[in-house]
């Protein structure tokens, strides 16, 4: 039960970057009775752990999209560290040392971005030096560093909220197989039926490729010779 309930919240806050110290202890019964609760069939109380994460999170993401709506204005002088493996560190005792993680969090994301920005106008400079009308059509192309992270946690956001009670389910068993064989995960049939997919590489459909576009699902294309183009009728 200690076994499952630890691989239970290493699943759901591997990096102590969400939960605190009083979540963990609010759900402490789990510590030995996880193991009855899935004998029994009686897991509200995993259930409610989920759904404290859940809290946490989209609480988090809404924070972060606020300190963007206030601007980013970030210096990257000066000597800060950012640990980028917490799995060993401490359950945070006050929602302010959450604050202060993420501010550096948001403020490294922003410094990833500005990088990986800075090499590609690079490369475009070395590309065509003489064409000043390229690089200022790139430049207006490129999206801002606060719509690109917008989006991210926007996307972050939207998945967390569509997240069901099949999943939670697979969260808590997997946690309870692996004590027993790490080799072992659950899979609920929406997993196995995607899982036989991936093992017989191939799947049976119309022959439309799908993509995500916000909070829909848009057909991207058809696939040449499908029954969708033959149809004529999906555009």
């Amino acid at each position: 039960s200690r076994q499952a309930f630890q691989g239970y919240l290493d699943v759901l806050d591997g990096q102590r970057a969400y939960l605190l110290r009083s979540d963990v202890e609010d759900f402490k019964g789990l510590r030995t009775g996880l193991d009855e609760a899935v004998l029994e069939g009686e897991l509200d109380a995993a259930f409610d752990l989920h759904e404290r994460y859940q809290q946490r999170v989209e609480a988090r993401l809404e924070w972060l999209l606020e300190r963007l709506d206030q601007g980013l204005d970030f210096s990257f002088e000066g000597n800060q560290r950012l640990a980028l493996d917490r799995a060993d560190t401490p359950w945070a005792t006050h929602q302010d040392e959450l604050d202060t993680l993420w501010t550096k969090r948001l403020k490294n994301a922003a410094l990833q971005l500005t990088i990986n920005r800075q090499d590609a106008e690079a490369r475009e400079d070395t590309d065509d030096t003489r064409s000043s009308e390229k690089d200022d059509a790139s430049s207006g192309r490129q999206k801002t560093i606060e719509e690109t992270l917008r989006e991210r946690y926007e996307s972050q956001l939207s998945r967390v909220r569509q997240t069901k009670r099949d999943d939670v389910f697979d969260l808590v068993m997997t946690a309870v197989t692996d004590t027993i064989d790490p080799h072992t995960d659950y899979m609920s049939p929406r997993e196995s039926e995607d899982f036989d997919i991936q093992m017989k590489l191939s799947l049976e459909g119309i022959g439309a490729l799908l993509q995500a576009d916000g909070e829909y699902v848009k057909v991207s294309s058809l696939v040449p010779g499908g029954p969708a183009e033959k149809a004529g009728v999906l555009k």
